[in-house]
Order: structure tokens, then sequence, then C-alpha cells
């Protein structure tokens, strides 16, 4: 869903400069259509079982019926032969990265860790004319999170805690987290965001029936930056959440429930924002509830936490991201 939903952000502000916007996405068990808006001229799904090679020919076949010029890569199936599939093509490309791990040919390279450079990818280029889009002024943000981000947090004690996994399996951290602050008083109200297809929800309701009265649940939310704003912390996953978290001020503690959350989570605390809790399947409760406790009396802390992370992330990178494709695509603003 993370990777569905920063695609769909860029993909809407592509199409205020006037592009045409297609999708193509290669889905198990999910129904894509219910995500599909306006703003995506047409869209198509590819088997799961196909392989990199196979999926890199369909990405060609369909640009090229579609008369596509310019394509956007957001999955970890782009291994060498992959990208080669696409180079030789003739397709230009924008290609996610979070690793850093091999050569990439792609025209652009996304890269929005906070930790991103260009020294990790000095020998990563075999293309000189390969442009770097590096660092969380690129994080891809919609709409809702700049308007949000007028509101200005005010220190004081911690009321509202705000729990946040993902769009799809939390892979149990919201029942773990729920458990283990539930030491904190009533008056500390606990928010978790869940969506629909999270197939932990049930265990979760159950659990909060018994007599809990002091956490609210909200399902698919339409707009969750409010929900954030709101918050005075939270708990969240080392993925997309955390550059939303970062351009509203809310200091967060980050556990990881995938490996590829690990190198952004590490990130966010180097740089000042962000406690990197580390992985679930290691975090104690005991220590969970620590760290709870020493960033709830440390007000001075949160505060640099907050002033890190919006000056971090200032909510402008999904704008910046499209003029930098209009601009230097083929057929400028009337590109697909």
């Amino acid at each position: 869903m993370g990777h569905l939903r920063r695609c769909l952000t860029l993909a809407g502000e592509l199409a205020e400069h006037g592009s045409e916007v297609f999708l193509l996405c290669r889905s198990e068990a999910f129904d894509i259509s219910e995500h599909m808006t306006q703003i995506v001229t047409d869209w198509a799904t590819c088997d799961w079982s196909l392989t990199p090679e196979e999926d890199a020919q369909e990405v060609i076949r369909y640009s090229r019926m579609k008369h596509i010029d310019s394509v956007i890569v957001d999955h970890y199936r782009t291994d060498q032969t992959y990208q080669k599939i696409l180079y030789e093509s003739g397709i230009r490309w924008l290609q996610f990265d979070g690793a850093a791990r091999y050569p990439i040919w792609a025209d652009w390279v996304l890269n929005m860790s906070p930790a991103a450079s260009e020294e990790l990818y000095e020998k990563l280029k075999p293309r000189k004319d390969t442009r770097l889009l590096l660092g969380s002024r690129y994080a891809l943000l919609r709409k809702e999170f700049q308007q949000q981000r007028s509101r200005v947090k005010k220190s004081g004690p911690v009321k509202r805690i705000l729990l946040t996994f993902g769009g799809g399996d939390d892979r149990g951290a919201t029942l773990f987290c729920l458990k283990a602050i539930q030491f904190l008083g009533e008056e500390v109200e606990r928010v978790v965001l869940l969506s629909s297809m999270n197939p932990r929800n049930e265990e979760i309701f159950t659990w909060c029936r018994e007599g809990r009265d002091n956490v609210r649940i909200v399902i698919d939310a339409e707009e969750t930056a409010p929900y954030m704003a709101s918050a005075d912390l939270a708990i969240t996953a080392g993925g997309m959440t955390t550059f939303e978290m970062a351009a509203l001020g809310i200091p967060v503690m980050i556990l990881q429930i995938a490996d590829n959350q690990v190198p952004i989570t590490r990130a966010w605390q180097k740089c000042g924002y962000g406690v990197d809790m580390g992985c679930l399947d290691r975090l104690r409760p005991d220590y969970l509830q620590r760290e709870m406790m020493s960033l709830m009396q440390n007000t001075t802390r949160r505060k640099a936490m907050a002033a890190a992370g919006l000056s971090l992330v200032d909510g402008q990178g999904t704008g910046r991201v499209a003029r930098i494709l209009l601009s230097e695509s083929p057929l400028g603003e009337a590109s697909g």
C-alpha cells in the first residue's frame, strides 16, 4: 500500500500539470480498482507469477501500447537484468531506491531517505546523465500534509498517542504496542489508524472491547494528516508514515516490521528525529515502556525532535519531483 499511495500522490501532481498518467500494477489477491481515481487515465494489472524479466517486458509492451514516454518504477525487483531490458528498449524511467546496493541505469533515481547522499551512488551510476533526487526534501506527501503543517504544536504533557503501521498487515505491531503501553493512565488517549486490509483487525478489536475505553480505532481514514497533527507522540513503522509525521513535527518512536525499514529508521535517529526501537520481532515490552516514559517526561527532547522533523521534510517534495520529471521529459508537460 505504501508503494501504491506514494505513486498515486506523484500521479496526482503530474495530472495537475496536464500529464496523462497510467498505472501498471503486479498484484496478488488485491483489488486495485478500489484505489483508482480520476487522476489515472487508465490502469492494468499483471500476473503475480511474472519473473523480473517478464515484468520488464510487460512494462515495455504497455508503455508502447499507451505511447508513454516516461516511466516510474517502484518495486524491489529491479535487478541488473530488469534494468538492462528497460535501458535497451529506450524507455526513460525514474527508479525508486532505498538501499544503494547495486548499479542503477535509470534516468532519475529517487531515494527519500534523510541519509541518502551522492557519495552513496558515486560508484553506482553507469550513466553520467543519471540525475539523483536524494534526501527527505523529495518526500512524496499528499497535499493534506501541507495544509496541516500550519498547525503549531504546543509543548506540554502527552495527552494523545497515535499508533499506525501502514496500509496492510501490521505483523502484530498494533496489538503488541497497545499491550505494552496499557500501563499509561486513562487520561492518555490512544488513537489507532488501521486499514481494512490488515488481517489482524479482529484480534485488535477483541482486545480493545475488553473495557479499554481510552483506545480509539479509525478504519481506512480518508485523510490521515488531521489525526497525526492532533497527536503529541506517535509509534509507527519505518515506512512512508515517518515522512508524514516529520512534516507535521510529531515526535515518533519507530519500530521495523520489514527489513527494508531498518536503514531509514536508523537515519531518522541519526538526524535527531525519531527513536529507533529496533525490529518488532526482537522488541521487548519493557524496553518500549521505558523509552515511552523517558520521552513523555522529556519535553525538551520532544521539542527538538519536532523541530528536526519540520526542518527535514517541508512537504514540497512531490512538487519538486514532478517539476523535474516534466522539465526533463521528451514531451515536457504533455508527457505521460
